[in-house]
């Protein structure tokens, strides 16, 4: 298995993408360390790993105690940053500052996950750190929050690829994936505009997002790119 014996460190566990990666990588032999706000929900997705998982409920936002939390775990080999506060869509001329704040959260997660990471990571080990397309291609009136908050994560990721060489640091930009919170109008109408619009003519899901995850986290010779899981999307 390609990653046994090996220690993740996944931001954003509890459900979608990052239990996707979660699942992805226990079945890979990875000891999967899994982070998230709520530990309740922690402890639901968990049961839905088949692998060895250690949960830990923190809230990355709050950067001492994710601090806190990775001094307590010693080294590990891989970080995950999957986790996103909600990024609000609204017309540029009507977004607030608190909105504006909010939105930018994910940023911040990834920013202090990866700092407070860096110490713990092996020389190997990498960093995989999730924005989206319309961090390179606003696909919509309405991004006057969603492209920067995205571009600002695509950024990061490459500024620390330089960096923390020799550690690999990497981005996956996902498309429209269906991460079992879309309502059935949702799902009905994105399966629809996919068939007319997509090269790949459906949603993406979070296993299509995981093995990605997992080609640049066993890949040695890959860091600094931006990794475009989206069916197409970037083409349309």
């Amino acid at each position: 298995m390609r990653l046994e014996d090996q220690r993740i460190v996944v931001v954003g566990a509890s459900s979608g993408m990052g239990l996707g990666v979660c699942k992805t990588a226990a079945a890979e032999g990875a000891e999967v360390i899994m982070v998230s706000r709520s530990e309740d929900k922690l402890k639901t997705a968990q049961e839905s790993v088949d692998g060895q998982t250690r949960i830990l409920p923190v809230d990355a936002s709050d950067v001492d105690a994710l601090r806190k939390v990775f001094n307590g775990l010693g080294q590990f080999d891989h970080l995950v940053v999957t986790a996103d506060a909600g990024t609000v869509t609204v017309p540029f001329v009507d977004v607030t500052r608190q909105q504006a704040e909010h939105s930018f959260l994910k940023f911040w997660i990834a920013f202090h996950s990866a700092q407070a990471a860096a110490d713990h990571l092996r020389e190997d080990g990498s960093i995989t750190l999730f924005a989206g397309v319309a961090g390179l291609r606003p696909m919509r009136n309405g991004a006057a929050l969603m492209s920067p908050v995205n571009g600002a994560v695509i950024s990061l990721g490459k500024t620390l690829a330089r960096e923390l060489a020799p550690i690999r640091v990497n981005v996956v930009a996902p498309g429209s994936v269906d991460t079992g919170r879309w309502d059935a109008a949702t799902v009905k109408g994105v399966a629809n505009w996919a068939q007319e619009s997509l090269p790949v003519p459906r949603a993406g899901t979070p296993a299509d997002i995981a093995d990605s995850v997992l080609f640049l986290l066993t890949n040695p010779y890959t860091t600094g790119i931006v990794l475009f899981v989206d069916g197409g999307l970037m083409l349309s």
